[in-house]
């Protein structure tokens, strides 16, 4: 089989998704691929997408569908990003010419899955929220949770349990999900005895987009409590100081880590069997 050699990427959503189409874009140069300007001109075609982004989700599929009469001329589809990550394996259902299925959080391992693709897998998933993205620095232990991976509790809980001190939680959200934000913060910083930085974008998008992103980026105490706070309106800066001497005490007192029970998690993991499924249950009607 021949190596894919050349790539072509469209981006689909938020600008975070631009920040890591361009991490993407310098993994594949770094591991001897060409990009090319159009699709026709690829062997390897990737989307990378956006769940918040209003219709981008319906564009990734729309594009999947124009193209899929050229699988047969030897291309090879990928589906990155947070529709990949929420979706999982059933993008393979409702494109069965994609090969490659990867959410954001498992970027670090692009190199290994494309070397399944270049050995003739079909069915290559990189969909592990276990990112291994906590870092050591001379200031603390990091970890990192990017834009939609912040509504999932399971992925602060594997950051804590690999060692952070600090989450940052990079996003670019809107002012339609402004009531979720503090909370979520909070309650990762609670649940997990870490400090979190919430870091949001402001304002409206240059280039022609309306959408208008609530800023309110955040800096919590292991306590759930708001330290500090930046504008809700324009570029601005949250500073404070924090005692990471405070943490072992704090998570000896909770023992949120002590006291788990990793025996009953396999639920959380399996897909629903002979119960509702939560994503495709109907809504309750009002009373």
């Amino acid at each position: 089989m021949n190596q894919v050699k050349t790539f072509y990427l469209e981006t689909f959503g938020c600008q975070m998704n631009v920040h890591d189409s361009e991490k993407v874009i310098g993994t594949l140069l770094g591991q001897g691929y060409s990009q090319v300007p159009t699709p026709e001109e690829a062997d390897l075609v990737f989307y990378n997408t956006c769940s918040i982004r209003e219709k981008a989700e319906q564009k990734v599929f729309s594009r999947l569908q124009q193209f899929k009469k050229e699988h047969g001329k030897g291309k090879t589809f990928a589906v990155l990003g947070c529709v990949a990550q929420q979706e999982g394996e059933k993008i393979f259902e409702k494109a069965p010419h994609v090969s490659l299925v990867c959410g954001s959080a498992s970027y670090n391992s692009l190199p290994q899955l494309l070397v399944q693709l270049e050995a003739g897998n079909r069915r290559v998933t990189g969909l592990s929220l276990d990112t291994e993205d906590t870092f050591e620095t001379p200031f603390a232990r990091i970890g990192i949770l990017i834009c939609y991976d912040r509504h999932f509790p399971e992925a602060a809980r594997v950051l804590g349990l690999g060692g952070a001190e600090i989450l940052f939680v990079p996003t670019a959200t809107t002012r339609m999900t402004r009531y979720l934000w503090d909370v979520e913060l909070r309650a990762h910083a609670i649940a997990n005895v870490f400090y979190v930085c919430g870091v949001n974008k402001v304002g409206v998008d240059v280039g022609g987009s309306r959408r208008d992103h609530h800023g309110n980026s955040m800096i919590l105490s292991p306590k759930g409590e708001v330290m500090a706070e930046a504008s809700a309106t324009e570029d601005d800066i949250a500073l404070a100081d924090i005692d990471l001497a405070t943490l072992p005490s704090l998570r000896k007192l909770w023992g949120y880590y002590r006291d788990r029970r990793p025996d009953k998690y396999a639920p959380v993991v399996e897909e629903p069997s002979g119960r509702i499924d939560p994503a495709v249950a109907r809504p309750v009607a009002a009373r």
